[in-house]
């Protein structure tokens, strides 16, 4: 860990801001204890998504639900899906996407078009999901995903 993550870990050690029992194991020196418990994946915590793989958005899609151009379709509205079905053929080969933009809210482009194609129903709501990992750790939500502290980590940060 980088000075300034030992710092920040032991500004929660010690400040404990979402109260997960960390003064006990503190104040006895029980390191490995404090790791475990900043390494616990809890329900509460969720983290914004990076990394959604395309194939995940693609299998999240019911083509039945973009949205509808009616029966009688305008040139215009032709268009615009065949746009729309243009660009979810490119989808597949873009790897891994982000669907919002490190602010956690704001939506990348892929994520506008998502939102536009996809306005309500279930493939709305799976791409939604897509957006979040669920039940992560402390640490994961201190230092980013897949993060873990180590007891050694935890003896760096008493002395930072």
């Amino acid at each position: 860990m980088t000075a300034g993550q030992l710092t920040t870990l032991k500004n929660e050690l010690i400040a404990d801001p979402s109260a997960l029992g960390y003064a006990t194991p503190w104040s006895t020196g029980q390191d490995w204890k404090l790791a475990e418990i900043v390494n616990e994946k809890r329900v509460s915590i969720t983290l914004k998504r990076t990394d959604v793989r395309a194939a995940e958005i693609v299998e999240a899609i019911d083509v039945s639900d973009i949205i509808s151009i009616g029966a009688t379709p305008t040139a215009a509205q032709l268009s615009l899906e065949r746009r729309y079905l243009a660009w979810l053929a490119l989808l597949p080969a873009m790897g891994t996407v982000r669907l919002v933009a490190d602010d956690g809210v704001t939506l990348t482009a892929v994520g506008k078009n998502l939102d536009t194609m996809f306005p309500s129903g279930p493939t709305r709501a799976r791409i939604l999901a897509l957006q979040t990992k669920p039940a992560c750790s402390r640490a994961e939500q201190l230092f980013g995903y897949g993060v873990t502290v180590s007891a050694t980590d935890v003896s760096e940060a008493r002395k930072a």
